[in-house]
Order: C-alpha cells, then structure tokens, then sequence
C-alpha cells in the first residue's frame, strides 16, 4: 500500500507539473525575419560546420520534455532551442540555460524537426486514430495558429527553398506553402515516399520506394522522374550539381543533376536511415550495422571504415576535424575525419535518437523519455 500511495502521489505531482506548462508565446520579443530555420540547415541538407571541435565537451545543462523523440533534430532560432516530441508538443527552452520557456500542446506525434522563421513556427502533427496529419502555422507573439488538415501521414523533414515551405507527405504528394500558411500548390506521385526532399537547381529532389528520383519546379511541374534503385530511404543532400542519396539496400549514390545519370555508386551492406553528409573532399555515411564508411567524394572509392559496434539511424554531425555520430546504443561518438578513429564516446543512460544541434558554441542531444543534454564546446 505504501508504495502504491508513492506512485500515486507522483502521478499526481506530475500531473500537476504539466498541467503548469506555460502556453508558448513572446509578447516583446524582436524576431529575425530574413532566415529560416530547419532541419539539415540549408535547402541542400548540409550538415558540415567549418570549424575545428575540440572533443573536450563539458555538459552545459540538461532538460526533459513530455514525450521521446523520433530521429530528426531540434531547431535553434534566436537564443530560443524548439524540441518537438512524439507526445505532439512542441517545447521552448533557453538555449543558454534550458530554462524552460513554454509549450504548444497538442494531440498526436511530432515525428519532423520544426521550422523557425520570424514568429512563426511551423510544425507538422500526425494524428494517428484519426488517420491525418495537420500543418500549424503558430504565431509566437499572439499564440494564435493556422492549421491545415490532410489524410495519411507524414514522416518526411520539411523544406525550406527560394522563401517557399515544402512538405512531402508518406504517400508522396508535395506540398507547396507560403509561411502566412497559404497553399499555393500540389503534385501527387502516387508512390510511398520515406526520402526527405532536398531543394537544388531551382527544383526539389527526392527518391521515393519504388526507387524513383523526381525532381518538381516551383511552379510545381515535375521535371525529371525516373528509376534508379530498388527504393530509396532517408534523405536527400546537395552538393553543386551532384545529389547524394542512400537505397533501401544501404547503397550510397552520387547522382548527377545535369546529365541525370548515376556518377557512381558504393554498397555499405546494410541499411541507411539517416542522410548523407560531406565536406569538400569526403563523404560519411553509416548504417545500421554500426558502420561508419569515408568515401571520396569525387570518385566513391572508400577512404576508411570504422566499427562503431552500435547502431546508427542518427545523421551525423561532421566538423573539420571530427564526426559526432549518434548511436542508438546508449552513445555518442567522436569520429576523426582523417583516419576514422573513434577518439572519443560520451555515454548516455538512454538511446540517443536525434540527430545533434550546433550554435551559440554549444552541441545539443535528446535521448529516449524526452532527455535533452546541452554540451559546451570548450576552448581549452
């Protein structure tokens, strides 16, 4: 009885805690109109920062939200980090100092990073029983919103490219936005689609299942749509003219975009979940076994590989010096570009599930039950 009164208690206590959340809104708060911010950073998915990481991370704080989180990342704006979680909130915090701001509730899952620009947050929530999924367009300042409602789902990281917001939903129709919420246009592929677009050429890209690369203009034509695999899983990444993409199978592609053939191509031997990411001379992609292969960029012959023995579907962080690659068994680690050694690996008590964060000199994380952990990159 002693320790059902005991839960009892903490049930309530929490209950209490969340139901203090405050609603999220910045009444005085001057926002940055001319970016926007989103997963992979760049329309490209360009996940390389030009600076060299010192591997001596000191934790800055931590923090929890209602709900874990999917493999997407969270999105910095400001001195302001926004964590979405699958319980369909969406989480503000003091990036400084993870105080927590305030929250946006709603039923459902946040599967997708959120997108920043201004005062408007942009969040897509899956409402599973009801079998649709809603685009909010939330105003920071008043907390009023926009909603857009659809059947399916989506799983897909949204797109920001020439001031226009781009979803592409799990049964592959692509949608066009401004981000006052209105919808300027639609095109159906009618193929399921778990590969998130990327925006190059004055078009989008993406691969969808059936192994399809399709490019659509802005004025929503598709302009190329042909086979090139059995299917195509995780993301799209850009770099000049080239694409870079990972099959269903864990084959890695350079595809060129001007004379729309593969330039080449390299088997991993296991499956890739997570995007493709690379510096001017070399390309990093791991998979599933835990197996982290350097590539040349120019040609795809393998420069090294390295055994994590974990298992990545976490896209990774790359630095000059270093490559911070999350793993779902309970780890970070800390990978040298150069020769692939691991020189370093911070623990967690959880699976690490997001794909890390970098500004203000700080690295964010978020592992399973909704744990956030803020490092500091120290200048020692």
């Amino acid at each position: 009885m002693k320790k059902l009164r005991t839960f009892i208690i903490f049930i309530a206590v929490l209950s209490v805690a969340v139901s203090c959340s405050k609603p999220l809104m910045f009444k005085n708060k001057i926002f940055m109109n001319f970016n926007a911010y989103s997963f992979g950073r760049f329309s490209q998915r360009i996940f390389f920062i030009p600076r060299t990481l010192n591997d001596s991370l000191e934790l800055s704080w931590s923090a929890e939200t209602h709900g874990s989180y999917s493999n997407t990342s969270f999105i910095a704006s400001d001195s302001v980090l926004y964590v979405g979680d699958l319980s369909g909130r969406i989480t503000a915090f003091n990036l400084f100092n993870g105080k927590e701001i305030g929250v946006i509730k709603n039923k459902g899952e946040i599967k997708i990073a959120p997108v920043v620009k201004g005062k408007t947050i942009i969040f897509v929530l899956n409402e599973l029983k009801e079998g649709i999924f809603t685009i909010h367009f939330y105003d920071l300042r008043t907390g009023k919103e926009t909603v857009k409602e659809f059947p399916g789902s989506c799983g897909n990281e949204m797109l920001v490219y020439n001031k226009k917001l781009y979803v592409l939903t799990d049964n592959g129709v692509l949608h066009q936005f401004g981000f006052d919420g209105k919808k300027n246009w639609e095109v159906n592929t009618n193929i399921f689609t778990a590969c998130s677009p990327a925006g190059q050429q004055n078009a989008i890209w993406w691969g969808n299942g059936e192994g399809e690369i399709i490019g659509v203009n802005k004025k929503g034509e598709i302009i190329y749509r042909a086979k090139h695999a059995s299917g195509f899983e995780g993301g799209i990444s850009v770099r000049d003219v080239y694409l870079f993409a990972s099959t269903e199978n864990g084959t890695v592609i350079k595809f060129d975009l001007v004379k729309k053939q593969i330039a080449w191509r390299f088997e991993t031997n296991g499956k890739i979940k997570n995007f493709i990411v690379f510096n001017d001379k070399k390309l990093f992609a791991g998979n599933l076994n835990g197996t982290v292969y350097c590539l040349n960029i120019n040609d795809g012959k393998p420069v090294w590989k390295t055994e994590t023995g974990g298992l990545i579907n976490s896209t990774p962080l790359l630095f000059r010096n270093l490559l911070v690659q999350p793993d779902l068994f309970k780890k970070v680690d800390l990978i040298t570009v150069d020769d692939g050694k691991i020189v370093k690996t911070i623990k967690f008590e959880n699976r690490v599930k997001t794909s890390p964060v970098y500004t203000g000199n700080m690295i964010f994380f978020g592992t399973d039950y909704g744990e956030i952990f803020a490092y500091k990159i120290s200048t020692k």
